[in-house]
């Protein structure tokens, strides 16, 4: 069965329609991707925004099944009792909170100290370890005579009161 002249070029730029248009849409998709990895951080606020916002309606809307007010008042209520009970757990669990983020902050110390003097006491080089500031670990700096005195070069979480 022969085929003509012209369904051949009609093939042939079908075909050469394909894959440009393929070859757009990859183009197209890597740079999505692209802008997508670049902003990640602020993709991620706007649907953290709009998630907030969605929810902050639902509460006003179910808000509004008790209460007959307009909606920007019951809006402004919702916002006024969430910011209230935050500030509630903050004031009360405040200080708590900032006291066992310091024992944390220890324990952790003292366990990676405490891994490090395992590590070198099997054999193991620990020198690239940072455990401190720059200047305590410059070349000419002798290493702590103990692992307890490497605590001391280690950030500590202060708890205000």
């Amino acid at each position: 069965m022969a085929v003509s002249a012209d369904n051949r070029v009609l093939v042939r730029n079908d075909l050469a329609w394909a894959i440009s248009v393929g070859g757009v849409g990859t183009v197209a998709f890597a740079a999505l991707l692209l802008f997508t990895w670049n902003f990640a951080a602020t993709l991620f606020l706007i649907f953290a925004g709009m998630l907030l916002g969605v929810a902050l309606n639902a509460m006003s809307n179910l808000f509004g099944r008790l209460v007959r007010l307009p909606h920007a008042l019951r809006l402004t209520v919702v916002c006024l009792v969430l910011a209230g009970g935050l500030s509630g757990v903050v004031f009360l669990g405040g200080t708590t909170i900032a006291q066992q983020a310091a024992v944390l902050s220890d324990t952790v110390k003292s366990q990676l100290i405490g891994l490090k003097a395992f590590l070198e006491k099997n054999g193991i080089d620990t020198s690239y370890f940072n455990l401190g500031n720059a200047a305590a670990t410059a070349p000419g700096a002798s290493p702590p005579a103990t692992p307890g005195a490497a605590a001391a070069r280690l950030p500590r979480a202060a708890a205000r009161s």
